[in-house]
């Protein structure tokens, strides 16, 4: 491992998101992992409603459902920032309390791993963890991930998109209209842009897609319904830059009890499903993989991870690009630092990569912006 003892890195949690208390767990165990590998970790809580405030507060504290009220009482964040922000940089600087070496985003979902959040750190001209703005966008929107696997060869399942606005105005025509393009019943039906499974489910009747659309619509202004396959369901974890690897894949193996991999039987549901790593599978099928999700990673110009879930079908074992996850979580259960586990890579030594990863990409990516 690198020296490291003097690096200071701005770890970043909640967010406006769905997704807001599975972030906080992700950046417990991100930040007693930077601690373990000798950084000097410093918290940055962003709220629901969008407020960044410091954490100086022991790490078990970020699993408290009102770690923003705590956060208010404490006096760095009661006084106003300066009226001299004049930068992105200025603001960091103004919120955090000094500029850092290397911020990690521990977040996930909308304005947190889709190009938002992105954007803002680039123009701080400060190294960050993960993908930057493009390949986030487009990892984040499933709609476009789709368009782009399938122009480069890389099977997807088939799919319809639906809109909201068709949905409000003619519910039953909108859905004769995606059951027509995809086949037929029964389907899967995901917002174009989230993660965590939030605002997923399967539907099985005309009545339930109709319904299901209207449920799904709350979320997005765009529909992914998905034909519903008899599958298993893979995951590969990726790690790296311009050459990334590719862990073994793991398989998510649901227990009778729980219907589908929803947001509750991932995080919060002890016995709903459980990560089998390395998955058993067939060599070949498990190469193919690796490959899809390394030449995926690519294609996106993703950078530093990425977590991307395949469907393999029981019948014909056809393999099957299903998303990309570019902030995968990080929390106890998350199939991501699990992977790496099993092929030796520590928490510690995982986040010191990864942070090495930040910093030789915002140097690599540096763009000449003056004249001349």
């Amino acid at each position: 491992m690198k020296e490291n003892r003097m690096k200071n890195v701005l770890l970043l949690f909640g967010g406006a998101s769905t997704e807001h208390m599975v972030s906080c767990r992700s950046a417990l165990n991100i930040s007693s992992a930077l601690k373990a590998a000798g950084y000097s970790v410093h918290k940055l809580g962003i709220t629901m409603d969008g407020r960044w405030l410091r954490f100086p507060y022991p790490d078990e504290e970020l699993l408290r459902p009102d770690w923003a009220e705590l956060a208010l009482e404490h006096p760095e964040n009661q006084t106003a920032a300066p009226a001299d922000i004049l930068s992105p940089r200025d603001f960091v600087l103004a919120r955090a309390g000094f500029v850092p070496d290397i911020i990690y985003p521990a977040v996930h979902g909308i304005n947190c791993e889709d190009g938002v959040l992105q954007g803002l750190l680039d123009m701080t001209g400060i190294p960050y963890v993960g993908s930057k703005v493009a390949g986030s966008a487009v990892a984040m929107d499933k709609i476009l991930t789709k368009q782009v696997l399938q122009t480069a060869g890389i099977p997807v399942v088939p799919y319809a998109v639906v809109y909201r606005e068709d949905i409000l105005s003619q519910p039953e025509q909108a859905a004769a209209n995606c059951l027509k393009e995809l086949g037929g019943l029964p389907c899967f039906l995901k917002p174009a842009n989230g993660g965590s499974s939030v605002g997923t489910l399967p539907a099985e009747t005309l009545p339930e897609l109709v319904a299901g659309l209207k449920a799904v619509s709350v979320y997005d202004h765009r529909i992914l319904v998905e034909r519903l396959l008899e599958k298993r369901e893979l995951e590969v974890a990726v790690l790296g830059n311009q050459q990334p690897v590719a862990a073994a894949p793991g398989e998510i193996v649901m227990q009778d009890q729980a219907g589908f991999y929803d947001y509750r039987t991932k995080y919060f549901s002890e016995d709903g499903s459980y990560c089998q790593i390395p998955a058993e599978l067939d060599p070949a099928i498990l190469e193919q993989l690796q490959a899809y999700a390394l030449r995926a990673f690519r294609l996106l110009d993703l950078s530093g991870l990425a977590r991307v879930d395949f469907f393999v079908d029981r019948h014909d074992d056809r393999i099957f690009l299903n998303e990309i996850n570019n902030l995968p979580g990080f929390t106890p259960i998350s199939l991501y630092p699990q992977a790496f586990a099993q092929a030796g890579l520590s928490m510690a030594e995982l986040v010191t990569r990864l942070c090495e990863l930040a910093e030789a990409d915002f140097v690599q990516r540096r763009r000449q912006v003056e004249a001349g």
